[in-house]
């Protein structure tokens, strides 16, 4: 590929994002990059992470050390709560590379058997807003809802994920 891509695992360290149910988002936002990496890797492509364990890490810490790592592409790995169902995406709307990137995770999302809220504007979202490269924010499920959790409450599930999202930018 050639390509260089950040990639962010949302919240860690005392900030542990969505919880409910035993899960903590910032370990499962971990699991599944740890899982894209790894892929994206196999496949000759150069990753910078915004952490590889648990730590504190700021969005505005992350949208630093992506605009200065030079990537091409910067994806944001995140669960969701609030009581909805399912997979979102969002890019700037402005982004047609933005936009396909979302189309193919939500693509790739959907084979392992997760339903879709649809691709959407994330221009309000820092991470999407003020990174200089293509950028996306994956959130793939709600943690607070216990049907949705099914499909990601194990390590296996969450990298899983990451797979997936690996295939999408891959392609």
């Amino acid at each position: 590929m050639g390509k260089k891509v950040f990639l962010s695992a949302g919240h860690g360290g005392n900030d542990p994002g969505a919880t409910a149910y035993g899960l903590k988002e910032k370990d499962i936002n971990l699991q599944t990059l740890l899982a894209c990496m790894g892929e994206l890797e196999r496949h000759g492509v150069t990753v910078v992470a915004s952490r590889t364990k648990d730590e504190n890490d700021p969005v505005s810490q992350e949208v630093k050390e992506a605009n200065a790592s030079g990537a091409d592409v910067a994806v944001s790995f995140h669960a969701n709560a609030g009581g909805g169902d399912g997979f979102e995406a969002f890019y700037w709307t402005n982004s047609a590379a933005g936009k396909k990137l979302a189309t193919l995770g939500e693509k790739y999302v959907k084979e392992l058997g997760q339903n879709s809220r649809g691709i959407k504007s994330g221009n309000h979202l820092a991470f999407i807003k003020n990174t200089n490269m293509t950028a996306v924010l994956f959130e793939s499920f709600f943690v607070d809802n216990s049907a949705d959790k099914q499909i990601g409450d194990t390590v296996a599930e969450q990298k899983a994920f990451g797979v997936a999202y690996a295939k999408a930018i891959l392609e």
